[in-house]
This record gives structure tokens, sequence and C-alpha cells, in this order.
């Protein structure tokens, strides 16, 4: 009974208190979620990476002072030296630099948007599910206020005579019943509107009612794995990348010449001079050549998996689409075909038990078999929604 009194409360709130459509709840969750907020910082710090990856290192200052306190002899022929040196890396070493932080950000972008498709799929579902447990119990209400008063009028019509005890005793015995649905009704959805508070990181207290067409299908659409689909393209950054470090590692170390430029002081002579010096690393191991090949069987083998992937991803995208136009016919078959008739035969047995044609028992079949068809037309839909949920996150277009 306090549940009764609860969600009748509720329901009654919903006329005056906001309601919650599903965009708002879609924009909630992402602005709550802490994976979200993790993949988003990840991704702001691969792009400060790769703004400053392949810049050349800073210039190296060197100082050096020979026989400051005389030498050997007990002159003072001390000679001083300050040089400047840089590294000039080449042979598109830095633009590979470039190269593997920019696809590693782009890596990270792809990671955050199937992550915000992910998380979008997960609270369509979970909006689904709470609605369909709104509508069942509207069904389920309904079916009680029924039920009230066909015990109430089993009862008068026994006390004048009209009907057995039999009947009143069975009437009280449904609604009965049917209070007992209505209590397993509440438990689903307490259950539905938890899981979706936790998915929109809200306390329960705080999620209004929903508002949105639950019985809004959209029609089915062939629908096949687009290029831009954010795990296709997460291996193929990766691949551009290990192909980038392969590159590098073929370069191996020879990709720097250091040039250096100063001054020399000679004390005994009292001459300053010119100083110029160069650099470059000796490839003796050819040790870049196998990085260079390793890398690249890395970068086919994440092609064929990028391949494998896209078939698989293409197979579960046609299993779910065949899921959503069954669940979908079969709610347009309640909607045009079962529930109609079910309503017109409750329709013809409430006014044949008026009339005294039917009895007791038949109106009861009726009103029940009406109402567990209107569940499962509820039950149908709900299926395709979640299906519908699904296939989000194969649509192209970036969020």
């Amino acid at each position: 009974m306090k549940h009764l009194i609860f969600w009748t409360a509720l329901l009654g709130l919903s006329f005056t208190s906001q309601a919650l459509t599903l965009d708002e709840a879609t924009e909630l969750a992402r602005k709550n979620s802490p994976r979200l907020k993790a993949e988003h910082a990840r991704q702001q710090a691969a792009i400060r990476s790769a703004d400053i990856a392949g810049l050349w290192e800073n210039p190296e200052i060197e100082v050096e002072a020979e026989g400051v306190d005389g030498d050997n002899d007990g002159f003072n022929q001390a000679e001083y030296a300050v040089m400047l040196s840089q590294k000039i890396p080449f042979g598109g070493v830095s633009k590979n630099r470039r190269l593997v932080a920019g696809q590693l950000a782009r890596m990270r972008a792809e990671t955050v948007l199937g992550s915000t498709r992910a998380l979008d799929a997960q609270v369509r579902t979970a909006f689904s599910e709470a609605q369909a447990q709104q509508e069942i119990l509207r069904i389920r209400r309904n079916q009680e206020k029924l039920g009230r008063e066909f015990a109430e009028a089993a009862k008068k019509r026994h006390e004048a005579g009209g009907a057995s005890e039999l009947e009143a005793v069975q009437a009280d015995l449904a609604l009965e019943e049917i209070l007992l649905e209505m209590k397993c009704c509440f438990g689903d959805m307490d259950s539905a509107r938890k899981s979706l508070a936790s998915v929109l990181g809200l306390p329960l207290e705080e999620l209004n009612e929903l508002s949105g067409d639950f019985y809004q299908l959209a029609s089915a659409e062939k629908l096949t794995v687009d290029e831009s689909h954010p795990a296709l393209q997460w291996l193929s950054a990766q691949e551009e990348m290990t192909r980038a470090e392969a590159r590098l590692a073929k370069i191996g170390n020879t990709r720097n010449l250091s040039l250096g430029a100063g001054v020399k002081y000679d004390a005994a002579d009292e001459a300053q001079s010119f100083v110029v010096a160069a650099s470059i690393p000796l490839s003796i191991r050819k040790t870049g050549r196998v990085e260079n090949e390793a890398a690249l069987l890395r970068a086919e083998a994440l092609r064929a998996e990028r391949d494998q992937m896209q078939r698989d991803l293409q197979r579960e995208l046609d299993q779910v689409s065949l899921l959503y136009q069954s669940a979908a016919t079969e709610a347009a078959q309640y909607e045009q075909r079962i529930i109609p008739k079910a309503e017109q035969a409750y329709a013809l047995s409430r006014k044949g038990y008026e009339a005294g044609r039917y009895s007791w028992m038949e109106l009861l079949e009726a009103q029940q078999n009406l109402a567990g068809i209107q569940i499962q037309y509820v039950e149908a839909v709900l299926e395709a929604q979640k299906a519908a949920a699904t296939l989000t996150q194969f649509k192209s277009g970036e969020e």
C-alpha cells in the first residue's frame, strides 16, 4: 500500500515537475560520466604533446677552461672556450615524430567518440526500460481500477440477488491478484529508475518523470559499418602511427647532426679565435633496419586486425538489425491487429455481462487477456527500442 501511495503521488507530480526527455538524459549522462572526463583529459594531453612533437631540442652552451691556475711550468697559459651547439634532426625525423604524436591524439579522439556512443546507447536502453515500466504500471493501474469496479458491481449484484456469492468472491480474488501484480510492478519500476539514475549520475530522488513517445519506432533501414566507426578509425590511426615509428627506426642512430660554434681565448698569446664543430653518430650496427622491419610487420597485423574487426562489426550489425526488424514487426502486429481485437472482445464481454448474457468468468478472462496483450505490446516495443539503441553506435558521423 505504501508503494501504491508513493507511485500515485509521483505520477501526480509529473504534471507539475519538468519531465526528463531522452536528449536531456543523454546530456546529463555525458556531463556526469567519470569515464568520459578521463578520456577527454587523455585526449587533451595527447593534443598538447602533438603540439610540441618534432620541435628541435634546445641549443646547448658549453664552457671549457684549461690551465686556469697555471700550467706545470708555473706560467699562466690558460685557455678558455665557449661553444654553442644545436642538434639538427634530418631524414624526416621531425615529420615522423609529429605524425606519431598526431596519430596518438587521433586514437584518443576516437576513444572519446566510441565511449560517447556507447554511453548514449546505454542511456537510451535504460531510458526505454524505465519508460516501459511506466507504461506497464499505467496498464496495471487501469486494470486495478476496473477490478475495483467489477468487485463493487459483483457485490451489489449479489446483495440484490442477481449474482451468486461465488461470483462476488471471484471478483475479490481477481482484484487481489491484480494488486499482487502491481506490487511486482512497483519493484520493477524501482529497479529501472535506479538503473537510469545510476547511468545519469543522479540521485534517485532527483530523477523526474520521463517524457517522450515510447511507442514511436523509426522505419528499418539497411545499415553497413561505416569507415568512420571509432573502433576502425582507432586501428587505422594505430597503423599509421606504427608505420611512422618504422620510419623513425629505419633512420636509426644517424638521425641527428650536431653543429656548434664558439670562441676560444688563449691567455698566453692574448688571442682569441672562432671555433666550429660538427658531429654525427656512426651507424656501425644496423639495429634500426631490424626495428623497422618489425614495426612494419606490426603495422600489417593491425591492418589485418582492422579488416577482421570490420567483418565482426558488420555481422553484429546484421544481427541487431534483424532483431530490431523482428521486434518492430511484432510491435506493429500488436498495435494494428491484436490489441484492437482484444479491446473489442473486452467491450463485447462487458456489454454481454451487463445484459446477463455472459458470466463473470468470461468478463474477467477478457479483461485479463486485454491487459496481458497490452503488456506484451510494451515488451515488444522495448525490445525494438533496445535494439535501436545498439544500432546508434554504428551510424556514421561525429558526436
